[in-house]
Order: C-alpha cells, then structure tokens, then sequence
C-alpha cells in the first residue's frame, strides 16, 4: 500500500522494496546493515506459521530516516485458504511509544546516578555516559565557571575509548575557554540551546577544534543548564556523523536540564554553605575560643573547643542543658538575659563564672545569635566564646593595686577585690599576679 512505500523511501527497513510480485522471505534474508538481523529474524517467523508450527509472530525494530529514528511492532498472523497456510503481516508505527520509554528510561538512569550521593563531578560524568549512550554520541563535557579566571572550565567529562576521544578529553579537561571565544560561552551567555549538524561547515568559535576533527567529530549539542533564567552549567556533545535535530534530542534536553539543574542548585547551595561554614570556623577562630549552638528550648547541641575539654570534661559533657543548667554556673545577670533569649534576640559579651569539678574558675564571655528556619520561625541560637579570665585577673590585679597604694588599713581578700574565694586557688597561682604583689613593696597590706 501507499504507506508502505512511503515508508521503503526512507531508509532501510526491514524488507524494502518487497512489493506486489516480490518474495518477502527473499526480500527479509537479503538485508544489510541494522536491517539484517531484523530481517532473519522476520524471514524464521514467517516460515514458522507458513509451516503450521505457529498461529502468530511478533517483532519490534527500527531504523535510522534521514531526520529521525522510527520504530515499528511487526505482526504476522497466519491462516488457511484453500488448503494453503497464507500469513496477513501488519507494521505498526510505535515510534512514539519507543520513544517514550526511552526517554523514561533515560529519565530514570539520571535520577540515579544524581541521587546515588556521589560528589556533583563524578555524578555528572555518569550522566554524561547515559546521555551519550541513550542517543550515540562520542563523548560529552561539562562546563561551569572557573573563580580564577572568570572563564569556563570542564569538571566533567565521558567519552568512547579511542585514543583521538581519549586525547580531546584530556585537552578539554586542561582546558579554560574564555567566555567570549567558545560554544559553552554563547549559551552561558544567552541560556539558549544550539544544535551544530555538521561542525566542518560551522565557523563559530569552538576550542580545540583541531582536537576535535582529528577525533572525527562531525556533529555537536550545547546544552545550557537553567534555574529560573541563571545558568548553571553547560552540556557539550559531540558525534561521529552528521545529523539533524529530533524529537529524541529534544526530549532528552528536557530531562537533562530538569533534573540536573535541580541538582547543580542543590549541590551550589551545599557548597555555598560549606564555603560560609568555613568562614564563619575561621572567623570563630580569629575572635574566639569556641564556638557553640542551641537548639529553640536553648539547650546545648554542640560546643566545639570549649572550656569544658581544657578542665576535663567531655566535649558533649553540657549537650541537652541551658546554660544557667550546666554544672558550676556561677553568678551573673541571669534574669536580664533570660530575658534578652526570651525574645529571640542576639546578645553580646555577657560575662558569667564557672567552677569547674578539678577546682578551677574561668570567667567566660558569651556572644549569640537566633537562628530561624526556612519559615522564619525561631529554632536556636549559635554564637561563640571566650575564656576572660586572663583579663578578669588583670582587672582585679589593677584594682588590688590601686586600693593598695590608697588605703593604707589594708584590703582583705574576702571583700571582692580578688573576686570570690573559690576563685582565689588560681588567682594564687597566677605568676603575674604574684609579680605584681611583690613590685607592690607593701606585703603587710594583704591581710589574709
């Protein structure tokens, strides 16, 4: 019939050129190319029911047309006439099916490579492999942003083993392309996608194009990948031959894009807060001596470097307490920032004292901040510490001195200067302030 012809037209499918008068078995043991093992395959069906062996037959296969890949579900049904077993066979178009499952398959095999919990460049490479599997390409990159030159540099890359791919990868890889002389810098720029169908014909700046038709390249697909109109990274494919743009390109640019641009945002945002997490640790560690976090009851969750460590205890010693609840808390203006934390507000320099099992005293300082969730809502405070007693001690060293030199009936420990008894085993033991004691040159005016 007419679609059967139109069909024969445009490539090499299974049996064509079988028409009236044609022998269709000679016509399907007589084919070449992709078509030949299709073909066998029919031909040993149609014997099978013309023999009386089998009722029915069923095949699916494909071939290339110029434009695009089709796929057909060949049926043979047979049937007797006249004493003879004669077959009917019908060739139905599933082309879309196909192509459906394909993609769904594609779709899937990228969800789990992105969600096997690899870092972004390996899981990427993955990708890479099933995208240029799923459509025949050589090989494939991927490009984002080099901080130290404002270029574009490949973290990714897949591609078939010869040595002229293997050689392309490698230069790739080394490679930073600038953003205004490369393929990958045109769709960053611009988020749109381009289809190159013959690369020997296209004068558009293209890196190590040498590189790439020593390998044989001869057709091309950059693919930006976008987030709400910001491009994350960009997808370069490149084949051996020739070929227009289809449906299944297209098809697989969707999911590409839709699940790898989820990915890159979820993987930039980790990285962006690594980055402010490290930067936050160092900063901590310039202007602190620990650090800290609370969860929204304002117990303690975490305290890293603390106090704690330096007279014994166990890192995690204070976890699950507030502050006025941790072992020692001495005294301090509890009411007023209860409530400061009551508000949710962030503090500075609240001082406070703790006596630690071994005997000693610290005099620490304490800075917050409120944390509050993707919704707003409160859920703790971070902030950071510091260990003052270095300070307290001068303080009260100073202050010692000064009433020293101005009341000659002496000063007593007990009345504050030297701070509360059970502070005075490491203010003894401190060697300045012995020192100190001693430049005074009036001994007989410390009265125990």
């Amino acid at each position: 019939n007419s679609a059967w012809r139109s069909l024969s037209a445009t490539g090499s499918a299974v049996a064509i050129g079988a028409f009236m008068g044609t022998n269709l078995l000679r016509a399907c043991d007589d084919g070449s190319g992709s078509a030949q093992g299709d073909g066998l395959a029919v031909a040993t069906g149609l014997r099978s029911i013309l023999a009386g062996a089998a009722p029915s037959f069923q095949h699916e296969y494909s071939f290339e047309t110029p434009t695009e890949l089709r796929w057909f579900a060949l049926k043979a049904t047979g049937f007797e006439t006249h004493g003879e077993v004669r077959a009917v066979v019908v060739n139905e178009d599933i082309t879309e099916r196909k192509r459906a499952e394909r993609v769904l398959a594609l779709e899937q095999d990228v969800a789990r490579h992105l969600g096997d919990g690899e870092e972004a460049d390996v899981a990427l490479g993955y990708v890479l492999r099933a995208v240029c599997e799923f459509q025949h390409w050589s090989c494939g990159f991927f490009s984002r942003t080099d901080n130290a030159t404002g270029g574009f540099r490949v973290s990714a890359s897949w591609g078939i083993s010869t040595r002229e791919v293997k050689a392309l990868c490698a230069a790739m890889r080394d490679t930073v392309a600038d953003r205004d002389e490369d393929l990958v810098g045109d769709a960053w720029r611009t988020g749109h996608s381009r289809w190159i169908e013959d690369l020997s014909l296209d004068s558009g700046p293209l890196a190590h194009r040498d590189l790439v038709a020593k390998a044989g390249m001869r057709c091309g697909f950059v693919l930006p990948i976008t987030d709400e109109g910001r491009t994350l990274g960009v997808l370069t494919l490149f084949g051996g031959e020739s070929r227009a743009r289809d449906a299944d390109v297209n098809a697989m640019a969707r999911v590409v894009d839709a699940q790898v641009s989820q990915f890159l945002k979820r993987k930039y945002a980790e990285e962006a807060l690594r980055e402010s997490e490290a930067r936050f640790r160092s900063l901590s560690d310039l202007s602190a001596d620990w650090y800290w976090h609370q969860d929204a009851q304002l117990r303690f969750t975490s305290l890293c470097n603390g106090t704690e460590i330096d007279a014994g205890l166990a890192p995690d010693a204070d976890c699950g307490k507030t502050r006025w609840e941790i072992s020692g808390a001495g005294e301090a203006d509890w009411d007023l920032h209860k409530r400061t934390l009551a508000a949710h507000l962030p503090f500075l320099d609240f001082e406070m004292t703790r006596t630690f099992p071994d005997g000693s005293t610290r005099d620490i300082c304490i800075s917050g901040t409120p944390i509050r969730d993707a919704k707003g809502s409160f859920s703790g405070y971070r902030g950071i510490g510091r260990d003052i007693s270095r300070r307290k001690v001068d303080e009260r060293i100073l202050a010692l001195e000064h009433r020293t030199r101005s009341e000659p009936g002496g000063i007593r420990a007990g009345d504050g200067v030297l701070g509360p008894r059970e502070a005075r085993p490491s203010v003894a033991r401190d060697e300045r302030a012995q020192e100190l004691l001693l430049l005074l040159g009036r001994p007989e005016h410390v009265q125990d």
